[in-house]
């Protein structure tokens, strides 16, 4: 009897040791012992084993006494301000250094006076995973990205997303890309930088990315508090096959900026071309309340204003004469130019001194990847671009030169009247680009054109020698200053003039020119306190240098 009751006892006394074994609980009490002792101790004192690197823990120390805790609050003691991290999976312990392994993760609902919390249907994951990673696509999309700080959410609050929308392949900024909720009830546009903003509930969120050209793109989305979500698009292509019509809620975006159109360089391959010559001008003159003076002149007359209340910018900077060859052809070489921007009513305030639109034009921006040369050749003019990378990913630089060998063509007419007329033109253009940090840009562009004709008795310059040219330069700097501000800061200088020269007469010959110089500083700040507003803040300086004309005699025998 004596004997069972002892078995009884022991068996329960096992029993007993198993039980506080699998409720893993211990006493410790060490002072100032290596973290790897410590670790040892707890494999023997909870029957467990832990995996990590040696290196993690050779400078660590960990003081403290524990008694009648479990296996997890003796870890949250012994971890705490320390970089390492542990997930218990059975009888093994796994730990991290720096990287958080998140369970199931849940949040707070974001619909009001609930105390419900909803999974973001993960199971465990790394931190790592919510990061964005551009080289798959379709995995951006199915993973959920966390936005701010978790701690510091608000159950039923509200946070604000900024971000940059760019082209995958150029990293351009997309202007005009529609963002969008689940449903349609939350939108915004990007403006011309890519830059968005939108106020969002805090939680689970699902927002899309559309654009004219590219694939809609979505992302999952976990807000917190407020944060920022770049996002890069692809290039769609579409094939044609019919022509729908049809109603679209979601397209009816309202707008603040009246009588503007873009033209996109790319249009130009579909309009016809004069002597094998694009002209984005050409295809200007194709909307409508644009026409031309007439052949053979240059200017635009746009809504009935005169061509000289039309102010005409190439990459900032103002370009006072706007053709070659008496209008036939564009100082624009279509190889440089990106896009075209029309203002024909409600001008912002940042374009001044014009009456009538506002032409900006602007040209495309210097590749950073890899060389590149192209060009083109017509019956009486040739061309040659280059795109040359300076910094890789940086900073890069476009270089575009034009001509005409018309000289060579009419020297080889055999009529002598025409074999006397002189008409050739060339002009260059440059552009460097350079990113000083993130979305911090600064842009230098430089143009300059000639134009020389000599003309037969029965015009206006009577067997004269006729030149014009036009200079400009560009520096700015472009950047984000917050997630509600950007700055923009813009110095150029524009200069045109001409030079008749009449020789024919010694006694009346005689010189005479013409000279125009502008110098422009432009500062100017964005805010965007809501989705809703776009407030624009700036300071635009100008000084003119006119020399109105100056005519000298030519030779001792002149009278002039």
């Amino acid at each position: 009897m004596r004997g069972f009751i002892l078995g009884f006892i022991f068996l329960n006394m096992v029993s007993i040791g198993q039980a506080q074994n699998t409720a893993r609980s211990g006493n410790i009490n060490f002072q100032k012992q290596p973290i790897s002792e410590v670790l040892n101790y707890c494999e023997g004192q909870f029957n467990i084993r832990f995996f990590y690197k040696e290196s993690w823990v050779d400078d660590l120390h960990f003081t403290g006494k524990l008694e009648n805790v479990s296996l997890e609050e003796s870890l949250e003691t012994i971890f705490k301000n320390t970089p390492l991290n542990y997930f218990i999976q059975g009888d093994r312990v796994y730990l991290t250094n720096n990287i958080k392994i998140i369970e199931n993760p849940e949040i707070a609902s974001s619909q009001k006076g609930q105390n419900s919390v909803e999974s973001s249907e993960k199971g465990m994951v790394f931190e790592r995973e919510y990061l964005s990673n551009r080289s798959n696509q379709i995995e951006i999309e199915n993973r959920t990205i966390e936005i701010g700080i978790r701690k510091n959410m608000v159950s039923g609050g509200k946070s604000l997303l900024a971000g940059y929308i760019k082209n995958a392949e150029t990293e351009e900024p997309v202007a005009g890309a529609f963002i969008f909720s689940e449903g349609g009830k939350l939108s915004t546009t990007s403006d011309e930088n890519g830059f968005y903003s939108l106020t969002l509930p805090n939680g689970k969120i699902q927002l899309f990315y559309q654009y004219l050209g590219m694939k809609t793109t979505s992302r999952n989305l976990i807000m917190y508090t407020n944060g920022r979500l770049d996002v890069m698009m692809n290039e769609d292509i579409l094939s044609l096959q019919e022509v729908t019509i049809s109603s679209d809620r979601d397209a009816n975006i309202k707008g603040s900026q009246m009588g503007i159109s873009k033209i996109n360089v790319s249009e130009s391959k579909n309009m016809p071309v004069v002597l094998g010559e694009r002209d984005i001008i050409k295809i200007a003159t194709t909307l409508p309340g644009i026409q031309t003076i007439g052949e053979g002149a240059s200017g635009l007359n746009i809504r009935g204003g005169k061509s000289d209340q039309n102010l005409m910018l190439l990459n900032g900077a103002t370009v006072y004469n706007t053709s070659h060859f008496f209008g036939f052809f564009s100082i624009f070489n279509s190889d440089i130019i990106e896009d075209l921007q029309i203002y024909k009513g409600s001008i912002p305030v940042k374009y001044d001194s014009r009456l009538s639109a506002v032409l900006d034009v602007t040209s495309k921006k210097a590749s950073t990847t890899k060389f590149e040369a192209r060009g083109g050749i017509s019956p009486i003019t040739s061309r040659l671009t280059f795109d040359v990378p300076v910094i890789k990913d940086k900073a890069g630089l476009l270089i575009g030169v034009r001509s005409t060998y018309s000289n060579w063509v009419l020297k080889r007419v055999e009529n002598a009247n025409f074999k006397e007329n002189k008409v050739s033109f060339y002009d260059a253009s440059i552009r460097y680009d350079h990113q000083l940090k993130k979305e911090n840009f600064i842009t230098a562009s430089a143009y300059f054109s000639n134009d020389k004709f000599r003309l037969p008795s029965d015009t206006l310059f009577s067997f004269s020698d006729y030149s014009y040219h036009n200079a400009n330069g560009s520096l700015s700097w472009k950047g984000r200053i917050s997630n509600q501000l950007n700055g923009l800061a813009t110095a150029s200088f524009s200069n045109y003039g001409y030079q008749l020269n009449y020789t024919q007469s010694k006694t009346n010959a005689f010189k005479q020119t013409f000279d125009l110089k502008e110098g422009n500083l432009l500062t100017m700040v964005n805010y965007y306190p809501k989705e809703e507003h776009d407030i624009s803040i700036g300071i635009n300086n100008k000084i003119y240098f006119i020399e109105p004309g100056i005519k000298v005699p030519v030779g001792t025998e002149s009278i002039v």
